[in-house]
């Protein structure tokens, strides 16, 4: 082929992420010196033969309706990228935690959260009591889970200081009113036992949050078990019983974090098969929005709704040069939409991306979250034990996993029906 350097363009295969192996030719032996995941390599050909093999079945899943060209150049102030059309579909999983404390109904809130859309990862009380957890977004508290830890382990002063220092806590039923003593803010309530003759299944929405944005009347069918009768003056409360008006879903404030707390037991009733439709799509959109409890933008299906996404390189020495953009819908665990986007960002570099999500008539309501991932581009010597020296490829590879960032949120509402 010469000693010229050459450019191979390679579409992405269905947006699948599925690998094209690279292989090179040196000295008459052939070897496989590295693969490409998506994008174009660069390689220094210098007398070398090189082929890309594709699988064949790839080839047949590939339609010029899910291919995507890279855009040339970044969006500038005023242009926003368009998300909502059907060649930007992915099929990629996402791997973002939400942490669950390990007691209570630990499996059962497992499944929940799975059923909604959200992996999870569990902590024991006593790793939490010495190690925190740092850099994350949101503990889960399932219900009954303060009831057996010991009031001298020192947990509600951890628990206190997460907070405090900018984590959010989600608290489930805790089935007696002493239980949520643990909580920060002096919070109490009526006990299941304290209630069990009242048979009234519904609350009524009180104050207007995200966290309702999938439903679709504002009195829903839900489980409380029990209701708060203490709380700090600055809560918000959003949930009250039909039969007595008292709270059953509130939030606040505490040092640079938030507490969300409900007397609602979603895992004890998933343990028993009678876990309602407005329930399940509650708990969806409180755990989307409790990672970073706060307004977002909102719109109807069917009408365009923007967003300015901040993304950032926490690298501290590579520059990005790509941006990996990806659409999740409300419980959604793949993505409803991609887009690859060249960027500029130097370490520690941050910046803004106008993006318009096209919605549609028919798209559920709820809260949608946006995550990107940056790539980088350089100079990879590829080896292997037939060609130790290698080869030099330009190569896009991941710099940066893929990160959720609150201003990737938006919420799409009905209209909101009296029963």
């Amino acid at each position: 082929m010469g000693n010229t350097s050459g450019i191979i363009q390679v579409k992405d295969i269905t947006q699948a992420r599925w690998p094209m192996f690279l292989y090179v030719k040196l000295n008459r032996q052939l070897s496989a010196v590295g693969y490409a995941r998506k994008g174009y390599i660069v390689c220094n050909l210098k007398g070398v033969s090189l082929v890309i093999i594709i699988p064949l079945f790839l080839l047949i899943l590939s339609s010029p309706a899910l291919s995507e060209e890279i855009p040339e150049s970044s969006p500038g102030a005023t242009e926003a990228l368009l998300i909502g059309q059907p060649q930007s579909a992915s099929g990629t999983s996402s791997v973002k935690y939400v942490y669950i404390l390990e007691s209570g109904m630990l499996c059962s809130m497992d499944k929940v959260l799975e059923l909604v859309g959200r992996d999870s990862t569990s902590i024991r009380v006593d790793n939490f009591i010495k190690y925190q957890i740092d850099g994350a977004p949101l503990l889960v508290i399932p219900s009954r889970g303060l009831l057996g830890i010991d009031i001298s382990s020192g947990f509600n002063e951890a628990l206190a200081a997460f907070v405090s220092n900018g984590g959010n806590v989600l608290v489930m039923g805790q089935w007696l009113g002493k239980g949520y003593m643990d909580v920060p803010g002096e919070l109490d309530g009526c006990s299941w036992f304290k209630h069990v003759l009242d048979i009234d299944d519904t609350c009524y929405i009180d104050t207007w949050s995200p966290v309702f944005a999938g439903q679709k009347s504002v009195v829903l069918k839900l489980d409380p078990e029990g209701y708060f009768t203490k709380y700090p003056k600055n809560a918000k409360v959003l949930l009250r019983k039909t039969s007595n008006d008292k709270p059953v879903l509130l939030y606040y404030p505490y040092g640079k974090g938030h507490v969300i707390a409900t007397t609602l037991c979603p895992d004890n009733s998933y343990c028993q098969s009678r876990l309602s439709g407005d329930e399940r799509r509650l708990v969806r959109d409180i755990v989307s929005w409790a990672v970073s409890p706060g307004s977002m933008p909102s719109a109807r299906p069917g009408r365009n709704i923007s967003i300015n996404l901040l993304i950032k390189n926490y690298d501290d020495s590579e520059s990005a040069t790509a941006a990996e953009i990806e659409l999740y819908a409300p419980g959604g665990k793949e993505s409803k939409y991609w887009i690859h986007v060249p960027v500029k960002l130097a370490p520690g570099e941050s910046a803004v991306l106008p993006i318009t999500y096209l919605s549609k008539p028919n798209d559920p309501t709820g809260i949608y979250r946006i995550e990107y991932g940056l790539m980088t581009e350089g100079y990879q010597l590829l080896t292997s034990e037939e060609d130790p020296e290698g080869v030099n490829c330009w190569l896009e590879s991941l710099l940066q996993p893929a990160v959720e960032d609150p201003s990737g949120r938006f919420a799409l509402t009905g209209q909101l029906k009296n029963r």
